[in-house]
């Protein structure tokens, strides 16, 4: 693992933060012995998976290493049979899980396989410090129990611009940055209280809409679907608070280049780029938030603040881990949301002949009010939220409050 992945791991000493799960639904019941077989081919192609993360003190600085320890494959493959299946329960279970920390000398990861007889239905979970890799290297792994010959990804397509619109974007970014740094002041909202890294994490599964019909729409407004979605969760959540807010977000996104499947096990696993947000929301024109959020995220992809920002945080790692952890801590605990987009594989997966039907992401916010992923699986987009107890005591709520402003965007498939 690379350098922003040891920043990670020290990030996440406090209150389990940077802990990571992926939640695979299946259409069926597989063999738990075939699954506990796959996990070994899982185990035997990436070796990371039998070592722990550990700091090293030196004279001048403390660095990140990794240390091979006693490993029993066993003690990370936890079956559960139930009878019914029951969404209240799973999730009571999956919160459970979000905040039950790692037995230390182990390495941070676990397997958990949930299958429910009467239902017809089962859950594989993979819960990992962020530290062995975000959701699309944890979708690498899982990749494994499938069946090799339905794996297809989406291919990573890069727009070229002209050095005109980079370097405008570049002084438009970089002006946004430093303002974010020396100008910007947190608001104190209902969705953001003091010291809430501390209570226990929860998630919650927002909403699952059709990918075709969220691409008539951002296709109608001709902006992306990450400025869709970003600026529908934003709006939900100025009606939620139910107030004019100054609201800003750190959205982490993936910087890898890709053309073939191998590509993604050759690159550095946490290559990723940071964006800041920031917006004053008032009971104003969504789709004039729209307009705003899409010039502000197309100065983002036209700029290179971000390949500059996360070669600078490699740098100064170099130096002194101890001052990019403190960095990282400083924008997510100056930020109310964070966001994560994560694309899974792009057509319908089988796992021992059982369909695939859904993958959940979550990913447990350190620093930051709530973290929303976005995951697209076959022809399906879902919206789900990670977020600790204090800091959305109405879900139901906030989840009517989407739907409103869902609707004034998706009222334009009518005409």
């Amino acid at each position: 693992m690379d350098e922003i992945s040891g920043s990670f791991y020290k990030m996440s000493r406090h209150k389990n933060g940077n802990m990571t799960l992926c939640c695979v639904e299946i259409e069926g019941i597989p063999n738990e012995t075939t699954l506990y077989r796959k996990l070994h081919t899982i185990v035997d192609c990436y070796p990371t998976l039998q070592h722990i993360p550990i700091e090293r003190k030196g004279y001048f600085k403390s660095t990140f290493h990794w240390k091979k320890t006693e490993f029993n494959i066993q003690d990370h493959f936890i079956h559960i049979a139930k009878k019914r299946f029951d969404k209240r329960n799973f999730r009571h279970w999956i919160n459970k899980t979000l905040n039950v920390s790692f037995s230390k000398n182990i390495p941070e990861w676990m397997c958990y396989y949930l299958s429910y007889e009467k239902s017809n239905k089962s859950f594989i979970v993979w819960k990992c410090n962020h530290t062995y890799g975000d959701g699309f290297l944890i979708s690498e792994y899982l990749k494994k129990f499938a069946d090799f010959s339905s794996i297809s990804y989406p291919r990573k397509k890069r727009i070229s611009t002209s050095i005109w619109t980079k370097i405008y974007s570049f002084i438009v970014t970089i002006i946004s940055l430093i303002y974010f740094i020396f100008r910007y002041k947190k608001q104190d909202l209902p969705i953001d209280k003091k010291n809430a890294e501390e209570d226990k994490a929860l998630f919650y599964h927002c909403k699952t809409w059709d990918l075709q019909e969220i691409k008539k729409i951002k296709n109608h407004y001709d902006v992306s679907v990450n400025d869709l979605l970003y600026t529908i969760i934003i709006k939900a959540l100025q009606k939620y608070c139910n107030q004019t807010i100054r609201l800003s977000s750190l959205s982490m996104f993936n910087l890898r280049d890709y053309r073939n499947d191998e590509d993604i096990v050759n690159i550095a696993p946490n290559d990723i780029g940071f964006m800041i947000v920031m917006n004053e929301l008032d009971d104003g024109d969504p789709e004039v938030l729209l307009k705003k959020n899409h010039d502000k995220f197309s100065h983002y992809k036209s700029s290179p603040i971000t390949y500059i920002i996360t070669q600078f945080l490699r740098y100064l790692y170099s130096i002194s881990p101890a001052m990019v952890v403190k960095i990282l801590t400083y924008f997510s605990t100056k930020s109310t949301i964070g966001i994560s987009n994560f694309q899974t594989f792009s057509t319908c997966n089988y796992i021992e002949g059982h369909r695939v039907v859904n993958i959940s992401n979550m990913v447990v916010p350190y620093g930051v009010g709530s973290i929303f992923t976005i995951v697209s699986y076959d022809n399906k987009i879902t919206l789900n939220i990670t977020y600790r107890e204090r800091n959305l005591k109405h879900p139901k709520k906030f989840i009517t409050c989407l739907d409103s402003v869902y609707k004034t965007f998706s009222s334009v498939l009518k005409n």
